[in-house]
């Protein structure tokens, strides 16, 4: 949800840049709304949790950059794993 809303905002705001320029650009469609991200209860780790864990030698650097990546992406385990 946060990649689409994401996405979203960097095309309304290329077509913001374009009307201020004169250029025609396309109509975003009706259905391509904001979407509300869903709720989660899994608790959100701080940044120097995330370092002491990656700091570990005995954790594997899979796992290593796979927490790193979960973290500065925000996102959830569920939809970087396929």
């Amino acid at each position: 949800m946060n990649t689409w809303n994401a996405r979203r905002a960097a095309v309304l705001s290329w077509l913001a840049w374009c009307a201020e320029r004169g250029f025609d650009g396309p109509e975003v469609p009706a259905w391509a709304k904001r979407l509300t991200p869903p709720d989660s209860e899994t608790p959100a780790r701080s940044k120097m949790a995330i370092d002491r864990l990656i700091s570990r030698r005995e954790v594997h650097l899979r796992e290593k950059c796979f927490y790193r990546m979960l973290y500065e992406t925000v996102a959830r385990a569920e939809e970087i794993l396929p």
